[in-house]
């Protein structure tokens, strides 16, 4: 019943509405832009000054004003920043001074902002990525924009190259904003030591930075490239492989991590040790846990005790 009632009401409101003539329906739609302005509700703002242009057939300085306003306070300053250009452009005269100089004044406030936002920033390459209305590029040190807001999701350059991820597919891009590599995979890394890892049909494989395919797409799991050599996972076994694709050290382990200062930590019957680049096993399988090589030391736990030991396997200090 109640569910009843709501929809009835729904319906009155809407032939309502349907029954007004446009000025009057585009008045009480910009009384709820205003509102909802008001109310810090930014997005739903935008939507119901939307309503206002689309009943009227056209944009005006009041309308154009709220939606920089709004789109100001969401975050997205590029935007904000176009509308008030072409507010300038096509609207200033028409406006009223209050508006005018309300729209006017935000050019200072964008600013300010932008400064803020870059300082907050991390560069990598000269470029950093941001987001602006769900969407992500890049901007420069200046706060400019040279690679549009486009991509769903996108990480920093790493190698001349950046990772990028538009509608659930995965592909590299230069700094000019060019896909250099499809964006077709499932799932993907950023380059490291000039390869990368990615996923195609729920298997992983490598690529180098002209898209080519350098190990084939068929492995279970993968780490990236350290040190020259990639861990790889096939039939919940794991090994490496060189740069060339090819098996170095054979796919025996139960676990296997990236190497790091030239060992690596596998693992056998749920016993932990360590290997060399020859697949040559340096430290025994006897640590109930460990970690990788870090200085010159690892962390390693053995009879319910952590604590550190050298290249050597041997003890170093407690925890």
């Amino acid at each position: 019943m109640k569910k009843s009632i709501l929809l009835l009401a729904f319906l009155i409101v809407n032939i309502a509405y349907a029954q007004l003539d446009k000025n009057t329906k585009a008045k009480l739609y910009s009384t709820e832009a205003e509102r909802h302005f008001n109310n810090n509700n930014f997005y739903e703002a935008i939507k119901y000054v939307e309503k206002v242009e689309k009943t009227l057939g056209k944009e005006n300085p009041k309308t154009l004003n709220l939606k920089i306003k709004s789109h100001y306070n969401i975050g997205n300053y590029i935007l904000a920043q176009t509308l008030i250009n072409r507010f300038i452009d096509e609207h200033q005269k028409n406006a009223t001074e209050k508006i005018k100089n309300e729209t006017l004044s935000y050019f200072a406030r964008i600013e300010d902002a932008y400064e803020k936002r870059i300082s907050s920033i991390t560069f990598i390459d000269g470029l950093a990525s941001v987001k602006e209305n769900g969407k992500y590029g890049y901007i420069n040190k200046t706060g400019t924009v040279v690679i549009p807001f486009q991509f769903d999701k996108v990480w920093p350059f790493s190698e001349g190259l950046a990772l990028v991820k538009l509608n659930k597919k995965y592909g590299y891009i230069d700094k000019t904003g060019k896909v250099v590599i499809p964006i077709k995979y499932d799932d993907a890394r950023s380059f490291r030591e000039g390869l990368a890892w990615v996923k195609s049909n729920k298997k992983y494989g490598f690529i180098d930075k002209t898209g080519k395919v350098t190990a084939p797409i068929k492995y279970d799991k993968v780490w990236p490239f350290i040190e020259g050599l990639a861990a790889v996972e096939k039939n919940d076994k794991w090994g490496y492989i060189n740069k060339k694709g090819i098996v170095v050290i054979p796919i025996q382990f139960g676990f296997a991590w990236s190497f790091s200062e030239g060992l690596a930590m596998v693992e056998k019957n749920d016993k932990y040790g360590y290997i060399n680049k020859k697949g040559t096993l340096v430290i025994p399988f006897q640590f109930d846990n460990a970690w990788s090589f870090s200085e010159g030391l690892a962390r390693v736990k053995k009879n319910d005790k952590w604590f550190y030991i050298n290249k050597k396997g041997e003890y170093v200090k407690d925890r």
